[in-house]
């Protein structure tokens, strides 16, 4: 008798369950991951602020046809120097690159070609901070 009264509660609380998620009263908590990446976009403006919500840490402003970047931090800007490449081609007039945060790891993307550079730190003031090629094998 007791199992049939515990499989017979478990019935009624699973399809209390599905009643209350079909009729949308349950709402839905999604939580990012810090492994989620933050990017700016391919289209719109050629200037974008990029950084991520829960820090100010790191907080970018790229333009997105030359690809230069520059670091926001203490009322000022740094910018970012980027390690030269043959690969490096871009269109004028045209969005040529895309900043991608990682949790840990600031990249930069040329889409036209693929080229990947990574942002080496140096320090607490970013002064000396730069680019750096990743580098197939």
């Amino acid at each position: 008798m007791r199992v049939f009264l515990s499989a017979l509660v478990g019935l009624m609380l699973s399809a209390s369950a599905f009643a209350q998620t079909a009729s949308g009263t349950v709402s839905v908590v999604e939580h990012t991951s810090p492994a989620m990446a933050v990017k700016s976009s391919l289209d719109g403006p050629m200037f974008e602020v990029v950084g991520r919500a829960d820090s100010d840490v790191y907080m970018f402003r790229i333009n997105k046809e030359t690809g230069e970047v520059l670091f926001l931090g203490n009322e000022k800007y740094v910018k970012l120097s980027r390690e030269a490449s043959e690969d490096d081609t871009t269109m004028a007039g045209k969005v040529n690159y895309q900043l991608v945060m990682s949790s840990n790891t600031v990249y930069l993307l040329n889409i036209n070609t693929g080229t990947i550079w990574y942002l080496k730190s140096q320090g607490f003031t970013h002064a000396n901070d730069s680019f750096v090629l990743v580098r197939e094998k």
